[in-house]
């Protein structure tokens, strides 16, 4: 889980994306280093915009199984 505080990245937002990878540059997460690339709500729509006083809070759960 994380939190986006008061008074960081207000605006628009209108995606999310948790990718694997070794840096946080958009450029190094492709199309299939992504896990989730879409709307910030589960049903892939936009999560609006963000003003001051509000904080957006993510939360993942992942499950990583070993490969044979």
């Amino acid at each position: 889980m994380w939190t986006v505080v008061d008074g960081t990245f207000n605006g628009v937002w209108a995606k999310t994306m948790v990718g694997k990878g070794t840096t946080f540059a958009n450029a190094d997460v492709t199309a299939t280093g992504r896990i989730r690339f879409g709307g910030c709500k589960t049903d892939g729509t936009s999560c609006g915009t963000k003003v001051a006083g509000e904080e957006y809070e993510y939360t993942y759960v992942l499950t990583l199984a070993q490969g044979s």
